[in-house]
Order: C-alpha cells, then structure tokens, then sequence
C-alpha cells in the first residue's frame, strides 16, 4: 500500500512474522518545500553580447544549486548568477532541497542579432562627399553576401553583386546619376552562425 505524507511528520512502517514476531521501525518524515518559492524562467530573446543576471532568492540552508551549461555562468553553484550566452541555447537550473527533493527548470536564451546590421532607408549622391554610397553597416563581424541587387520602382536592375563582402552603389546607372526616387534592395547573406538571410526594403534618393 502507499501512504502520502506531507512532510514534517512521524512515520513508522511495523515488519510481522508468524507466529509472534514483530519490528516495529519509527521515522521522521523531513519537511518538504513550499513549491510556490520555486523560481519560474521564461524563454528570452537578448541583443548580443547582453548578460542575463538572474536570482533564485531561495534560501541557502535550505537548497543546493547547479547551473548548465556551466561554461557560460560566473557561478555554476551560485543562487544569484550572471549569464553570458553567444549562442541560441538551453540553460537548467538543477535545485536540491535538504529534504532529497530535486526540481529542474530550464528555459532557453536566444540571440537577436538584427541589430548587427544597419541598411540606411536614404542616401544623397550628389558628389558632395557626404552620404554619397550606399552600403551596409556589419557590427563585430564581416559576414559573406551571396547576392545583392538593387531595383527602380519599375523592377529595372539598377546594379547587382554576387559573393562579395559588402555592396557599394553610388546612385548611378549605365553611368548616370539615377533620377530621385525610392529603389528597392535584395540581400542575401550569411550570418555569423552560417544561417542564410534575406533582407528586402527600400531606399530613398532626394
């Protein structure tokens, strides 16, 4: 049979054997947790480079922790911890009350890196040295692009790369400066996890 305690309580389990034999064993049930104290971690998106700073706000007497992976916390065995991920990735947190009683919560961290890269939505090539090409702004890395083009609102091509490690239009076309207008781009490029991306929009000449 099973019996459920709640923990904090006395226990006793009576061994019988015939004719007139009889063990009787006592025991202290230890005090269970309050479940409610146990932490909740939601998935989270970060810019890169970012540290996470968490707290268990458990207390130490009562619990022992783990981290993992351990590699990216200050602490791997600390209730208050400093997380640096460079990487999308699992993080676990292994909790072991002193009443045996083990919980594990995980939750994962994932890097946003659109913010690494910088398309200006306008560029003025009028030669007076001052926004006259139009290029992207990598952060903290040069990653390859596969393919660019840029197009007039008519879907003309107005110029175009293939595997290069940046793009460079100067307003011209056939050797003319282009008339004012909005001009759409395509890029498409490896990130710095090798991952394809597309990037459309569009850019303005005044």
């Amino acid at each position: 049979s099973t019996i459920v305690y709640q923990g904090g309580e006395s226990g006793y389990v009576m061994l019988t054997a015939e004719p007139d034999c009889e063990v009787r064993y006592d025991f202290e049930i230890p005090q269970l947790p309050d479940l409610s104290q146990l932490p909740y971690f939601a998935d989270t998106l970060i810019k890169p480079e970012t540290t996470i700073s968490l707290q268990l706000n458990l207390d130490k007497d009562e619990w022992q922790v783990e981290w993992s992976p351990a590699d990216i916390m200050d602490c791997s065995d600390c209730m208050d911890v400093d997380i640096n991920a460079t990487d999308d990735i699992e993080v676990t947190v292994k909790m072991t009350h002193i009443s045996g009683c083990i919980y594990t919560k995980s939750f994962i961290i994932r890097i946003d890196y659109k913010e690494d890269i910088y398309v200006p939505d306008i560029f003025t090539p009028n030669g007076d040295g001052k926004n006259d090409i139009f290029y992207i702004t990598f952060k903290d890395y040069h990653p390859e692009i596969i393919e660019a083009a840029i197009f007039d609102r008519w879907g003309e091509k107005m110029a175009e790369w293939h595997n290069v490690p940046n793009i460079d239009w100067d307003g011209t076309f056939k050797g003319k400066r282009v008339n004012p207008g909005v001009f759409v781009y395509y890029i498409k490029y490896k990130n710095r996890k090798g991952e394809l991306v597309i990037l459309k929009g569009d850019v303005t000449v005044p």
